[in-house]
């Protein structure tokens, strides 16, 4: 090739073919997919609106719910352009928006359409391309050529809650601690969607129709189950059903004893990931048989301590504790059991939380963090903890960054790690970064109230307040009772100058939190930034006076009250405070809006060369 004439693009687009191409080699999509790699290899450049990509796909008045079916296209276009989203060099995400194609690519255009053809009938052309496409394809599958058990890989998957038939409400860890298992196990495979836990649980004790559990969780194939606990053991009865076609692919039951509850685990998933027809390499089967802990007890009593510490209650979060103690008593290397143990820890703490303080709370969390990626390095949940508290109380945002991109390299798939990283990419500013992974999250976890709390919190600090807005009402419609969504509307109706909403959410939400200082402290800085003096004083007083009790307080809600009095001297005297005790209210000290007032003092910056964010 003469020097200085272009290299061509490794990609092709074949729209006569209906294939894309990569290296010479053809990538196989489905028709979605295709359609949507086409519709921005066309628009190259130019950013492609998620309403657009309705409308093209789907049409203009058909009405589709299709956010979690797009986030699925995405992901299959991104995997078969070789694209990274961590580093994405085809296709960029543009957070809240859509997308837009940025990479080199070869489009060979089809036949030409006759100039008095008019559009729709050439898109019903293109239409029937892909039809004969999809139709070679189906002919492929018949003759055993795609999956490796005589049909196609099923790629994406939602576990359903299991039912626990017995009826014996202590047995409800054990209904519960099998589907998360199984949904833990089959995240461990890269290239199987699977949705995570907040989503699914959306469904317990409901009985909905697959194909509607299908379309809104963007999945092909469900897994529904029962159990039963006997007094020497268990029985399981699982199904796998197409969703989309409503068939079974697989039904078994399994009958075991109590000391059998490790070994029917792993082989529930195998089983699982084999009728989903995967082609798994051996390093993915030794991943979805690695054994956790070898004592059955210690298993059961990990069970339980997850089933308690997703209750979030300051009661069920004090008896996680002590499960998670007792299976490690059992099996001191038992290092999913830390991880857990440092969960729980973190969470009483957690600027969502705030019932116990960040120094008792953490050092524990970082102990077990610590403790559990010694035994072992190969557990992604232990490196999601760890960069959790990193990012919580350490404030080491690149030890945070490592550890949650080692979590992520063994599990692709991990929630937590995708929902605390961009935690810290929201910190340290990098808004971008931030969005792109609460948006990983959600593909996984599409209807979690906490991850769509999270997108209504990331675009809050980026100061986009009207999506903020609209992001805590889609999480309202979701759980209205969730204790957290209607606080932090709270802080964007503030930053937008609506004090008397503001004031309005904080009420409703006050008595979830009595006793604590989460919802008091912004409360009082609205009363006073709304002119309501009195109202301030009075909640600046109660804090100061419960402080000197034994409930943990945080110094930052103090300062919060100052600042809405506008006695600047005594809220950097609390957040001098704040910044001794690590209150994990400073992590967004960079860009929370709430300390805008503050920035222009020479001590904010000291501040944040306390919470090292200089």
């Amino acid at each position: 090739m003469a020097s200085g004439e272009p290299i061509p693009p490794n990609v092709e687009l074949d729209l006569a073919r209906y294939e894309l191409r990569r290296a010479g080699r053809v990538e196989r999509l489905e028709k979605l997919p295709m359609e949507l790699l086409i519709l921005l290899a066309e628009r190259r450049g130019q950013l492609v609106t998620r309403a657009e990509i309705v409308e093209r796909l789907w049409g203009r008045d058909v009405f589709v719910d299709a956010d979690a079916a797009i986030n699925t296209a995405v992901r299959k276009v991104r995997r078969a352009l070789g694209d990274d989203p961590e580093l994405p060099q085809f296709l960029e995400t543009v957070v809240g928006k859509g997308y837009r194609f940025v990479g080199p690519i070869a489009v060979i255009p089809g036949a030409e359409a006759a100039p008095s053809v008019p559009d729709h009938a050439v898109h019903r052309r293109a239409l029937g391309i892909a039809a004969l496409a999809l139709l070679t394809v189906a002919f492929l599958v018949v003759r055993g050529r795609i999956g490796s058990h005589g049909g196609q890989a099923m790629e994406s998957v939602a576990v359903l809650p299991f039912e626990n038939t017995g009826g014996d409400p202590d047995a409800e860890y054990l209904s519960d601690g099998i589907t998360e298992s199984l949904i833990n196990r089959l995240s461990r495979l890269p290239h199987l969607k699977v949705i995570a836990r907040a989503s699914v649980f959306r469904y317990k004790g409901k009985h909905p129709e697959l194909a509607s559990v299908a379309s809104e969780l963007g999945v092909r194939a469900v897994v529904s189950g029962r159990v039963s606990q006997r007094a020497d053991g268990f029985s399981v009865a699982v199904e796998l059903m197409d969703a989309r076609e409503n068939k079974q692919l697989w039904g078994a039951t399994y009958d075991r004893r109590s000391s059998d509850l490790v070994a029917a685990h792993e082989e529930l998933a195998a089983e699982v990931a084999e009728k989903l027809r995967l082609e798994l390499t051996p390093s993915e089967r030794k991943l979805l048989a690695k054994r956790d802990t070898a004592d059955p007890e210690a298993y059961r009593l990990y069970l339980r301590g997850r089933y308690l510490s997703n209750e979030r209650t300051e009661a069920a979060l004090r008896k996680a504790i002590e499960y998670f103690q007792e299976a490690i008593a059992r099996d001191p290397r038992y290092a999913l059991a830390y991880s857990g143990l440092a969960d729980v820890h973190s969470t009483t703490a957690t600027s969502y939380n705030k019932r116990v303080a960040p120094r008792e709370a953490y050092s524990r969390a970082k102990a077990a963090a610590l403790r559990a990626v010694e035994i072992d390095a190969e557990l992604s949940e232990a490196h999601a903890s760890l960069g959790q508290v990193l990012v919580q109380f350490d404030w080491d945002w690149a030890g945070a960054e490592r550890e949650f991109r080692r979590a992520l390299e063994l599990n692709p798939s991990n929630g937590v790690a995708l929902h605390w990283r961009s935690h810290c990419f929201l910190a340290l500013g990098r808004f971008n970064e931030s969005g792109r992974d609460a948006m990983r999250a959600l593909d996984t976890d599409p209807v979690s109230v906490m991850l769509n709390i999270h997108l209504g919190e990331h675009h809050h600090l980026a100061r986009q307040y009207d999506l903020a807005i609209e992001q805590y009402r889609k999480a309202l419609e979701l759980n209205p009772n969730h204790p957290n969504t209607r606080p932090l509307l709270a802080l964007v109706y503030e930053a937008k100058g609506l004090y008397s909403q503001s004031i309005a959410e904080l009420e409703k939400a006050a008595p979830f939190w009595a006793g604590t200082s989460r919802v008091r402290g912004p409360l009082g800085r609205v009363y006073g930034l709304a002119g309501r003096q009195a109202e301030a004083l009075k909640v600046l007083r109660e804090l100061i006076r419960d402080r000197a009790r034994p409930q943990y307080i945080a110094a930052d809600d103090v300062a919060a009250v100052y600042i809405g009095l506008g006695e600047t001297d005594r809220a950097f005297e609390w957040l001098q405070h704040a910044c001794e005790e690590r209150a994990t209210a400073l992590v967004n000290l960079k860009v929370e809006p709430a300390f805008d007032g503050l920035r222009g003092d020479r001590r904010f910056a000291e501040l944040l060369r306390c919470v090292g964010l200089s």
